[in-house]
């Protein structure tokens, strides 16, 4: 238990060292975790079913990962708004 608080405590150290030097570390949280996006960028956000019908679905087959929309990947917006 020691050990992983340990290992805890090193994760987070390291953390607190990232967002204190750099900006790229904050922008990666703030994408992640509030969602935000820089001026100029569109969030596209994919709505659908996640899972083939099941007419079409073979239960034996692998199903493919659907990529998740994210604020990390969106696009940069070709014409800035006014």
């Amino acid at each position: 238990e020691n050990e992983a608080r340990r290992e805890r405590n090193r994760r987070l150290a390291a953390e607190v060292l990232d967002l204190q030097q750099g900006h790229a570390a904050i922008e990666d949280r703030a994408r992640g975790e509030m969602g935000m996006i820089r001026r100029g960028e569109v969030f596209y956000q994919l709505v659908g079913a996640e899972e083939p019908p099941p007419a079409a679905a073979d239960p034996n087959a692998p199903r493919p990962e659907v990529p998740s929309a994210s604020p990390s990947s969106a696009a940069p917006n070709p014409s800035p708004p006014p």
